[in-house]
């Protein structure tokens, strides 16, 4: 192909997905669409099948794994995944297989052998320089702080292993233990990942797809076998997981439903005894863009109490510290409310833009927002403390970011995991101030538009392939960060919110929502797969895909406020407002809204 032709074929492959990014943009707006927005949307089919034809004419190579799948429709879902995995594992070389992500993760077996041969055990110039290139492989795999943990270890070590006739009694008698030595350290690392990689990879999936929502499935909630799922068609509802079957359907709101969550057990005793439930009861909270927020009883499935928040509900956690219910608003607030006494406790303007996560995490509160900002809340005699806020955060070579609108967060101990309209994870150190990015799409449009930590063991986070319209999660080890697999499915789409969950067998539980609510069930190894399947189900396998470990490179940094082709401006930006842009420094978190605030376009609730 003449270089001239395949510049101008990716040229036009690039604005061909700039327009699906408006159109798949403009589908999740929460709201009607106007007549020359519906147009635009009706073209979604004609210009992916013109994307198609031209990507068949660039490399395979150059193409992810899920793209070529899903392209042909000649297969099912489990026969799509079980051969995608067959071409991205099997098929794989042994330089693929112990690539980037995969230097450290040596299989136990092979690590007894080598002992056993000699190898580490003794002195001698081979083991030193054996051990001196094992340390530099596993060097260019390493972050900057491992790195430092790993030397600061070295140097202790060194200090312990001092001749004992060079130790005074004293000395000695103070001597601390010693801790693990480098190489078991790494020994049992490297164990560990093994059994990550080998439980994630080319693990089998039943997926079923559960039906009764008419329109986008925005936030979901695991707990037990049970599902709870909230949705723009103003419903919330309550699925058994190991089935699929809906046991409950709630209504009330008059909108979409953007946030639920289950109470803890141990916190609905003393709630149901101040709304005269039963002790056993489980209370179940639902947060809305009316402007609402509602408490549900599992039991009767009626409702206990509403609470008018006189905001637009974005997101919710729980705080089990006071029982205390933290939303947030498509104002910029962070607000608590009692859910004994529905009062509001304290209310503050936290963000210019729409506060669009929140999550609770020890005892501190966690909150993005369609600004690019991240803020983290304690709460003392009442009220919200801030504690952190990511005006001045970095990249990892000290340059400024691109804010953009955070779609989901997640944190394990101090690290928090975000997604945004960029195509790579944002992974802050938010007690250093530093960020650094985990690739999570291969092209560069793309927005993560859900994150999850289960266990601080595992990191799943949601992905899109505008190419062809096919959604799946990407999985990872934690805290090493190491890209395990991709499950996905050829008839699934975008994933705009996911939950995981452990079972009490050992398997892991997915739920994802979006233009479909799935759950996506792991097949423990050595279990054999329910016969029949559920209604809508099907079996997929993970796959590997090594272009998630190589270095993420930026995303396309042109925002949507550009002209397209027919003359108009971005339309996710012209109503959203949430374009990407330079770092700015946001203004400080305020109380209540100035006259100034209220001129700013923002959906407002009306009293009935």
């Amino acid at each position: 192909m003449a270089a001239s032709l395949e510049s101008e074929i990716y040229n036009e492959v690039r604005k061909l997905r700039k327009k699906l990014r408006q159109i798949e943009n403009l589908q999740r707006l929460d709201r009607e669409l106007t007549e020359e927005e519906e147009v635009k949307v009706s073209k979604k089919l004609p210009i992916r099948l013109q994307l198609q034809d031209l990507l068949s004419q660039i490399p395979e190579e150059d193409i992810p794994l899920h793209s070529r799948a899903a392209s042909s429709s000649a297969v099912n879902s489990a026969t799509y995944s079980t051969a995608e995995s067959s071409v991205s594992w099997s098929t794989a070389d042994s330089s693929t297989i112990s690539s980037p992500d995969t230097v450290t993760a040596i299989s136990p077996a092979s690590a007894r052998t080598d002992t056993e041969s000699g190898k580490g055990v003794g002195g001698g110039a081979e083991v030193k320089e054996d051990e001196e290139r094992e340390n530099e492989k596993v060097t260019t795999d390493m972050k900057p702080s491992e790195i430092n943990d790993r030397d600061n270890m070295k140097r202790k070590s060194d200090s312990q292993n001092i001749p004992n006739e060079t130790i005074s009694e004293s000395q000695r008698a103070q001597t601390v233990p010693k801790k693990k030595s480098k190489k078991a350290a790494h020994k049992e690392h490297d164990e560990k990942v093994f059994k990550l990689q080998k439980a994630w990879r080319q693990s089998e999936f039943v997926v079923s797809c559960l039906e009764g929502h008419n329109d986008l499935v925005i936030s979901v909630a695991l707990e037990k076998d049970w599902l709870l799922s909230g949705s723009r068609d103003t419903t919330m509802k309550l699925w058994e997981g190991s089935t699929g079957r809906e046991l409950y359907s709630f209504g009330g709101h008059t909108d979409s439903v953007t946030a639920v969550l289950f109470i803890p057990k141990e916190d609905c005793a003393d709630l149901a005894g101040q709304y005269e439930l039963a002790e056993d009861d489980r209370l179940l909270v639902s947060g809305s863009m009316d402007c609402a927020v509602r408490l549900w009883s599992l039991k009767t499935g009626c409702m206990v109490k509403s609470i008018y928040t006189y905001n637009p509900v974005t997101c919710m956690t729980y705080c089990t510290p006071g029982r205390l219910l933290v939303t947030g608003s498509s104002g910029g607030k962070v607000e608590l409310w009692s859910l004994a006494t529905g009062e509001n406790i304290c209310s503050l303007v936290a963000f210019d833009e729409a506060t669009t996560c929140l999550r609770m995490d020890d005892d501190k509160i966690y909150s993005a927002s369609a600004d690019g900002f991240i803020k983290i809340f304690t709460i003392k005699d009442g009220k919200l403390s801030l504690l952190f806020e990511s005006e001045d955060v970095k990249g990892v070579n000290g340059e400024d970011l691109l804010l953009r609108h955070i779609r989901s967060l997640s944190t394990s101990k101090d690290t928090i995991y975000y997604g945004d309209d960029g195509s790579n994870l944002k992974v802050l150190s938010w007690k250093q101030g530093i960020v650094h990015k985990l690739k999570n799409h291969v092209c560069e449009f793309g927005s993560t538009d859900a994150v999850a930590v289960l266990e601080d063991q595992v990191l799943l986070t949601a992905g899109f392939d505008l190419d062809n319209g096919c959604g799946y999660f990407n999985v990872r080890s934690l805290p090493e960060e190491q890209y395990l697999s991709t499950v996905s499915s050829a008839d699934t789409g975008r994933m705009m919110c996911l939950q995981c969950t452990r079972l009490p067998h050992g398997a892991v539980r997915v739920a994802t929502g979006g233009t479909e609510l799935k759950i996506w069930e792991q097949v423990k190894t050595g279990m054999k797969i329910s016969s029949p399947l559920p209604v809508n189900g099907a079996i997929v396998t993970s796959h590997y895909n090594p272009k998630y470990t190589s270095s993420p490179q930026n995303s396309d940094i042109d925002s949507d406020t550009e002209t397209d082709d027919e003359g108009s401006t971005g339309l996710w930006a012209r109503f959203t407002g949430s374009s990407g842009r330079a770092g700015t420094r946001g203004q400080p978190h305020r109380e209540s809204d100035t006259e100034e605030d209220l001129d700013q376009p923002r959906r407002w609730c009306r009293l009935l």
